[in-house]
């Protein structure tokens, strides 16, 4: 069977599927064709994952901050679905803007400064690696990387050059799903895409998870922040729990101060 890269492709860009199954069906065809850029994320970063809680008490144990359990991930979202549940973690240069980089992508208020005041409670856990992970690296192949870490093109293009007579089909294919995974969504039938793509990767390629730039993360101090997508077996295994931070703060409609973390006794 010929596979058309091509139409996939097309079919990808306009969403051409009744249901998310069919796009996973159609990315199983592709599995010889593509080359996929990966990026090893070393053994002793620190994985920084936030989540919005209603009280301090709501943080049992060090899995109230790790990866939604399978039977409550109902939801797509960027790298998961309700199948297909992920770790979410931010890798960032430093401390602090890891810190930053979770409070963007967490905290509804910095991705809208029409959102209603309120009082916001964030928990943060910090995770290390115990060893060096490969991950799906998701590249602008136009180049357009914010981070030092994603300017890989000339890479990418080399090994494409001997091996692919399909180059610019399958360079327009991976400008697709970089699109995919950096585009600001309205609903999570967006995330369809994105979301199949790590599915079949993680399950069917196996794959530890993915890597890619965080769409929030746009402030010059926070280009080299990254967001990580870890499979459960890969989160319980591969990473390290650490501690867990508390921050609160008021948000006014205007800059928000941070006071310094609690610790959380876990």
């Amino acid at each position: 069977m010929v596979v058309d890269i091509k139409e996939i492709t097309y079919n990808l860009a306009h969403n051409k599927y009744e249901k998310p199954d069919d796009i996973r069906s159609d990315l199983h065809k592709l599995e010889k064709l593509l080359v996929i850029p990966s990026l090893i994320l070393a053994k002793g970063n620190i994985l920084y994952r936030a989540r919005v809680i209603d009280s301090i008490y709501d943080i049992k144990n060090s899995k109230s901050l790790s990866y939604v359990p399978s039977k409550y991930n109902k939801a797509y979202k960027r790298a998961s679905s309700p199948s297909n549940t992920m770790f979410y973690g931010i890798s960032g240069n430093n401390y602090v803007d890891s810190i930053k980089g979770c409070l963007l992508e967490t905290c509804d208020c910095f991705r809208n400064l029409n959102s209603p005041h309120k009082n916001y409670k964030v928990a943060i856990g910090l995770w290390e690696t115990k060893e060096d992970l490969n991950l799906v690296q998701i590249i602008n192949v136009d180049g357009y990387n914010k981070s030092k870490a994603f300017d890989n093109i000339n890479e990418f293009n080399d090994i494409l050059n001997p091996l692919c007579k399909d180059k610019d089909d399958i360079i327009n294919f991976w400008r697709l799903i970089n699109n995919q995974f950096t585009k600001k969504v309205n609903n999570q039938n967006e995330y369809w895409v994105s979301a199949q793509f790590t599915e079949w990767l993680v399950n069917d390629l196996n794959y530890m998870g993915l890597i890619y730039e965080s769409v929030q993360s746009d402030e010059p101090e926070l280009l080299n922040n990254h967001c990580v997508a870890l499979t459960p077996y890969i989160t319980d295994s591969c990473l390290d729990f650490k501690e867990a931070q508390y921050y609160e703060f008021d948000y006014c409609g205007k800059t928000v101060q941070l006071s310094c973390p609690d610790k959380i006794k876990i």
